[in-house]
């Protein structure tokens, strides 16, 4: 344990010579105040053929958890990590990496993540790709100060309606993050699909007398 917190207490790892590394015009988080496992982001930056790239990524913890590693296996074995009102109750990854190393932070570090990279052009998708990407973050918002930036704010809601398969409200930033992540993983889990991978997790309905008892 002690080996895997000296590793990950650098800034990044040292071995994502094959990520991107490019200057985006604006990269930012939306969470809850005090929020401290950032694990999703927007970016986007305007290229010189006119187009725009906006980006839709998560941190990249496989950069920070060797496969096959005992942090490695627990994560599999607990599959997710658990929250009550917004708390951490059992953490899927250690805490120095979920909510520090590997967390997105607005702190002047770069980090990796995983992106779904859309090219935009007269508000259509000319493409979209997955690639990794090292960047830091330009802003920091929770859902509320987000709208205090009316220019970023609006800007993100445009690319959002661009991407995402739901209609979206113009006012709700939590409606943004959500509609956002649900394309995100969608578009993961036909990938995973395509190649055979991943795992299928289904919920049955409530049970109501259970959640009647608890509720009593």
């Amino acid at each position: 344990e002690n080996k895997i917190i000296d590793t990950v207490s650098t800034p990044f790892p040292p071995c994502l010579s094959e990520f991107n590394y490019v200057k985006w015009d604006a990269a930012f988080n939306i969470d809850p105040f005090g929020c401290e496992d950032i694990d999703d982001i927007f970016a986007w930056r305007h290229c010189d053929d006119g187009t725009i790239q906006f980006m839709i990524a998560i941190a990249d913890v496989s950069a920070w958890v060797p496969n096959g590693c005992e942090v490695d296996i627990r994560a599999r074995c607990l599959g997710q990590t658990l929250y009550d009102d917004g708390k951490v109750v059992s953490s899927m990854l250690p805490l120095v990496i979920s909510t520090h190393a590997a967390s997105l932070r607005c702190d002047g570090f770069e980090r990796p993540v995983v992106g779904r990279v859309y090219t935009l052009k007269d508000g259509i998708i000319k493409s979209a790709v997955w690639q990794h990407h090292v960047l830091k973050l330009s802003h920091c918002f929770t859902y509320e100060s987000v709208h205090e930036n009316k220019e970023l704010s609006s800007q993100l809601y445009e690319y959002l309606k661009i991407v995402t398969t739901k209609t979206i409200d113009r006012n709700d930033s939590h409606d943004w993050v959500a509609q956002a992540m649900i394309t995100y993983n969608y578009e993961a889990a036909a990938l995973l699909y395509s190649t055979g991978l991943g795992i299928l997790r289904r919920h049955d309905g409530v049970d109501s007398v259970i959640l009647n008892d608890i509720a009593m």
